[in-house]
């Protein structure tokens, strides 16, 4: 799906297969999702091969203003739950992430095993390449390569996010691990 509002995926999986974008951004099960749904993306998965300009396996950009409130304040809810992705990703320009390519969500209980290339200097990461939320009890096992003629000048790599933008909203990791090289 290119773009979706207030949608919800639920038991999806791209089991096989070569998804290639020249001049977009490519991404397994959404391109951009914007959603006030708790778990918007819910195990889901994908094993394809995937190459874009900016490139993520399961959500590209994920964006959500959805809040409870409890107790102790706004709490942002859940959008992606439960997804991996095991295919092999490449970015020719843009961020590149087994899950997410730009969270501004957040995102619980998922990984990623399938090996992550970017050939421009931009956000890599092995979960999310650019998050401003939480990611809860995940982990990367994945190979992280920078490629091609600015690969020494890249900005932000890591084997969970690439860039964790704690102003925004208080973004945290916990619970989360990378076994992958970089």
């Amino acid at each position: 799906v290119g773009y979706a509002k207030d949608a919800s995926f639920i038991n999806l999986g791209l089991i096989e297969g070569f998804l290639y974008s020249e001049d977009n951004e490519a991404s397994g099960i959404c391109d951009i999702l914007y959603s006030d749904y708790e778990n918007s993306i819910y195990n889901c998965y994908n094993s394809m091969t995937i190459k874009a300009q900016e490139a993520s396996g399961i959500v590209g950009i994920l964006e959500g203003s959805g809040t409870v409130t409890g107790n102790s304040g706004p709490t942002h809810l859940t959008l992606v739950k439960e997804c991996y992705n095991s295919g092999k990703i490449t970015s020719t320009e843009g961020n590149a992430a087994g899950i997410s390519a730009c969270a501004e969500a957040k995102i619980t209980d998922c990984y990623n095993t399938g090996e992550i290339t970017a050939l421009s200097p931009e956000e890599v990461g092995g979960i999310a390449a650019y998050c401003s939320q939480s990611v809860t009890n995940s982990y990367n096992t994945a190979k992280i390569t920078i490629e091609g003629p600015d690969a020494s000048h890249l900005s932000h790599v890591g084997g969970i996010i690439g860039l964790q933008c704690e102003w925004d909203t208080g973004g945290t990791s916990i619970n989360c691990y990378n076994t992958g090289d970089i």
